[in-house]
């Protein structure tokens, strides 16, 4: 089949950009039949693009068609202005090669409208809300159209033959509630046919209103309200009201009560765009209109913008294709012995762009016969199967052939025994299986699932390491060591933070210093709840030969080569005592203003250590870096892990971005860099 494409904005196009679309033009043929992508490019407040936009969205032949939209006016399409399909590219900047995955995505994955003379279930994340409603509106529906958002949020329609009877969304009725509806990004919906005629009217309409009607009065208000963004540069613009109240001059209006909340909300306190149409009682759109309305007649007038930041790059697919696209699909391998949650899993991963299923195995021994066959870049591996249960497969794993595994379970709970277990033996993350498999269900779980699997996915394993149980009479007790080993201020302390997903590197560097006397102190900062982490100690204190002591509200006095493990979620604090350093918990919140429980507990060791602490960090998000940076300030050693090991990297990648602390390539190198600093 040929394939064609429509161009917006060629005359501001540069030589990349035109050199681009000429080699698409030599090998995707164009043809008046079908329109398969549009182009286009915006430039600021370039109102009449939009509009041009507008027209080739709502149009019945061209309205499923995805659209690659860029350049530096792009802040209408990024709201909720723009009725934006799952399959859309917008971004600030151009990009070849991102575009080039995206169109080979468009192009190769056909999009298939759901058929509504059928009743079924599907996701504002595979077709949207509008998308939704012009299918129903061209089709004739006939049904009732109930839809949840991930938010809570719910709304509810019956259409007959094509016409809506009655619309509810967020509270709000009639017709603005599918105005309403319009501006949903997400959420898990359900189609029922219905041919009954008991149907309740519409509030504000006597008669049946045919959907295409109210969407081409919807483009209508979307064409009024873009000529905001001639006067304000993004929705984050604050906006003041003046004395004079123009637009409050019809009481009649049916929405002048709404109006004159929003002029009311606007009198105690100036407020942006973006909170308005979040706090408001009515669509966004319809929201829009007033408040563009008050500025035009001078009853409000802009302030300030939000800022300069620059608008994140939006590109999605049916299944919402990330801003990092893999260059190629990551092979997956499902293991699981349950087929009907086979088949919901391999179907979500398959549908998303950056997987490709490759085998599906329903018990270990399959599993371990297709690792070397198919060589699969990630695993997911349920724990309770037949013949080979999933510990003993992951075991094999890491020993056959050693991959990225995602262990998907409804047995492995946060403080459960497979849990730690599955951590020992290898699982780069353990997931619990949701615990029903309806729509709504799956639908709130699978960017989850989806997104840890690709994190999953990108890591590069470490060396896998087996423990052995601890040796009898090798645990000592505080009542067993001498004051002498007490930690006193002038000694070094390791202070090890692990963040998220770090929990199996953390048992792999614990089971790697089992064998080595420190003479030092030793704190790991763990991402796991008070709760969880008291039950999970005694399994980690059982296959340890070194003592590991878990950090509750009792204070703990620091002794030499003692493992001790503290909870993310309460505050640590160290304190000077009689016998040398101690820790405690407890539920406070930090006395510091603005400063996190990790920055707190830091604070309090620093005060006693000074440049004695060293600092080390595995795995973590970027807001952390502020915290690391500030002790590196204040002369403390700071190490972090090479990105490329880490489940979540921003901690790292934010440090290395800023000069700041000493890189390793992985646990080994880290552990040799802390005998050095030991031995020195």
């Amino acid at each position: 089949m040929k394939r064609g494409f429509v161009i917006i904005g060629q005359e501001s196009f540069d030589e990349n950009e035109l050199a681009f679309l000429k080699r698409l033009c030599e090998t995707i043929k164009t043809s008046d039949e079908e329109v398969r992508v549009l182009f286009a490019k915006v430039t600021k407040k370039d109102t009449a693009a939009f509009e041009k936009l507008l027209d080739f969205r709502f149009d019945p032949d061209s309205y499923k068609v995805p659209c690659c939209i860029w350049g530096d006016g792009i802040a209408p399409f990024l709201s909720f202005l723009w009725p934006r399909s799952p399959r859309d590219k917008i971004s600030l900047k151009w990009d070849s090669v991102l575009c080039q995955k995206w169109i080979d995505y468009v192009l190769e994955k056909s999009f298939k409208v759901p058929s509504f003379d059928r009743s079924h279930e599907g996701r504002l994340s595979e077709i949207s809300a509008f998308e939704l409603l012009m299918t129903m509106g061209l089709g004739n529906a006939f049904g009732v159209l109930n839809v949840v958002r991930s938010d809570g949020a719910n709304a509810k329609f019956r259409i007959r033959k094509g016409c809506v009877i009655e619309a509810r969304s967020r509270g709000i009725e009639g017709i603005d509630a599918l105005y309403d509806f319009v501006s949903w990004r997400d959420g898990v919906y359900i189609w029922e046919v219905s041919l009954s005629d008991g149907l309740i009217g519409v509030t504000e309409y006597s008669q049946p209103v045919p959907i295409l009607q109210v969407l081409e009065d919807y483009r209508k208000l979307l064409n009024e309200n873009i000529h905001i963004f001639e006067i304000i540069d993004s929705l984050e613009t604050v906006i003041e009201l003046k004395p004079s109240h123009c637009a409050l001059d019809d009481p009649a209006d049916p929405f002048f009560s709404h109006y004159a909340r929003i002029c009311n909300i606007l009198s105690k306190q100036n407020v942006s765009i973006d909170a308005l149409l979040q706090i408001s009682t009515m669509s966004p759109v319809r929201t829009l209109f007033f408040v563009n309305r008050i500025i035009s007649l001078g009853d409000a007038v802009p302030i300030s913008s939000g800022g300069d930041e620059v608008p994140r790059t939006y590109i999605a697919s049916i299944d919402g294709i990330p801003d990092d696209v893999p260059s190629k699909p990551y092979r997956t391998l499902i293991v699981d012995d349950a087929p009907f949650f086979l088949k919901v899993l391999k179907r979500i991963v398959d549908k998303d762009s950056r997987f490709d299923v490759v085998a599906t195995a329903k018990d270990g021994i399959e599993c371990l016969e297709l690792l070397d066959e198919e060589d699969p870049d990630i695993i997911t591996l349920d724990l309770e199967m037949p013949r080979l249960d999933g510990l003993s497969t992951l075991k094999r794993i890491m020993i056959q052939n050693p991959k990225p595994v995602v262990v998907l379970s409804a047995f492995t709970g946060e403080s459960s025994k497979m849990t730690y277990d599955a951590f020992k033996f290898g699982a780069v993350d353990v997931i619990e299986k949701p615990k029903n498999f309806s729509v709504q269900d799956m639908e709130q779980n699978t960017k989850n699932i989806l997104d840890r699997l690709v994190r999953a996915a990108r890591i590069q394993l470490e060396e896998v390491r087996y423990v052995r149980t601890s040796r009898e009479g090798a645990i000592k007790t505080a009542e067993d060591v001498s004051v002498a080993k007490y930690v006193q201020p002038h000694d070094r302390v390791f202070v090890n933070v692990f963040g998220p997903g770090s929990f199996s590197h953390f048992l792999k560097v614990l089971f790697m210093l089992d064998s080595i006397d420190l003479d030092i102190g030793m704190i790991f900062y763990l991402p796991v709840r008070f709760e969880a982490l008291k039950e999970l100690a005694a399994y980690i204190q059982a296959d340890c030969n070194k003592y590991v002591k878990f950090i509750d509200e009792d204070l703990t006095t620091l002794i030499k080569d003692y493992r001790y493990i503290c909870p993310q979620d309460r505050l640590i604090t160290a304190f000077a005592t009689s016998d040398g350093v101690a820790l405690t918990t407890s539920d406070r919140e930090p006395s510091q203003e603005g400063k996190n429980i990790l920055w707190t507990f830091l604070d309090s060791v620093w005060s006693i250590f000074g440049s004695n602490v060293v600092l080390s960090g595995i795995s973590g998000n970027e807001e952390d870096a502020d915290v690391f940076e500030h002790c590196a300030r204040r002369g403390i050693p700071v190490f972090y892990l090479n990105p490329e090991k880490c489940l979540y990297a921003g901690l790292s990648i934010k440090l290395r971005e800023n000069g700041i602390g000493t890189e390793v390539k992985g646990l080994d190198s880290l552990i040799e860099m802390w005998k050095e600093m030991i031995n020195t």
